[in-house]
């Protein structure tokens, strides 16, 4: 019974490790890939964390999610985004980028009207009946 918990424990402190070097590598690593890597570790090292937690499904969605699809989604933008130092990002990108962002954060700032006349919602909640010690807001 003890050698099981020290075997745990070994196990642990491994993952451990292993996830504080991925984090220090994500934060080190001067190339971008490099540190989308140290995520992964972190990723599969927590993983092995949940496992020994006796949690199998988090540890699989995990794997399934972060460590798949969002590690993936990391590495496909890195790529697409990184240039060579002899080319230079396209400016003719950049304005329509801009207006669509602009014209996002004014649909999004805008205030909400609603499609219920005033004077409709107030018959509508005049006929609910009242509950006794509910506050009207």
């Amino acid at each position: 019974m003890g050698e099981a918990y020290c075997v745990e424990g070994v196990l642990f402190a491994v993952t451990a490790v292993l996830a504080l070097a991925g984090g220090v590598g994500v934060i080190a690593a001067r190339e971008p890939v490099h540190s989308v890597l140290g995520l992964l570790l972190v990723l599969i090292s927590l993983a092995a964390d949940y496992l020994l937690l006796g949690a199998q499904f988090i540890a699989a969605l995990q794997v399934i999610i972060y460590a798949g699809a969002i590690v993936v989604l990391f590495v496909f933008i890195v790529m697409l985004l990184n240039t060579r130092s002899g080319e230079g990002r396209p400016d003719r990108v950049l304005p329509p980028a801009l207006a669509i962002a602009g014209l996002r954060g004014a649909g999004d700032m805008a205030p909400a009207r609603s499609a219920v006349p005033a004077a409709v919602a107030t018959r509508l909640t005049s006929s609910i009946p009242a509950i006794e010690g509910a506050r009207v807001i």
